[in-house]
C-alpha cells in the first residue's frame, strides 16, 4: 500500500505520494488535485510560472469549472520533488517537506523519508 499525502493550501487540496528512493524523490500528484490559480512570482530557478503555464497549455492543469481561482490536475503528474509539487499547488514558493501530510498518520513528508 502507498502511503498518500495530502497538502492544503488556501482552498486547494492536493494529494500525491512520493516515488523511488532516497532523501528527495520524485513525486506524484494525482489527478483531480486542486492548485491555486495565484501566480505570485518566480521559484528558486525563476521558472515557476512558465511551468505553470507549460502544465496549463499541456491541458495537465485546467481551470476549475466552478472555482475561478484554483486550477485542476487531469491526470497525475510526477514531478522532480514534493517541492516542486508543492510550489505548482502554492502557486509560490513553499518548503513543500514540511507542508506535504500523511493522510493516514499526519506525520510531514520531512518526517516520513527520514523514517
Amino acid at each position: 500500500m502507498i502511503d498518500r499525502f495530502e497538502y492544503e493550501v488556501g482552498n486547494a487540496v492536493a494529494t500525491g505520494f512520493p516515488v523511488g528512493e532516497g532523501p528527495r524523490p520524485k513525486f506524484v500528484v494525482e489527478a483531480g488535485s486542486t492548485a491555486l490559480l495565484r501566480n505570485s512570482g518566480a521559484n528558486r530557478e525563476g521558472l515557476l510560472p512558465s511551468k505553470r503555464e507549460a502544465l496549463m497549455e499541456s491541458g495537465i492543469l485546467y481551470q476549475h469549472p466552478r472555482d475561478p481561482t484554483l486550477l485542476v490536475f487531469s491526470q497525475n503528474h510526477v514531478f522532480s520533488s514534493a517541492t516542486a509539487a508543492g510550489d505548482i499547488v502554492n502557486g509560490a514558493n513553499t518548503s513543500a517537506p514540511e507542508k506535504w501530510k500523511c493522510r493516514s498518520t499526519g506525520i510531514a513528508l520531512k518526517d516520513w523519508l527520514k523514517a
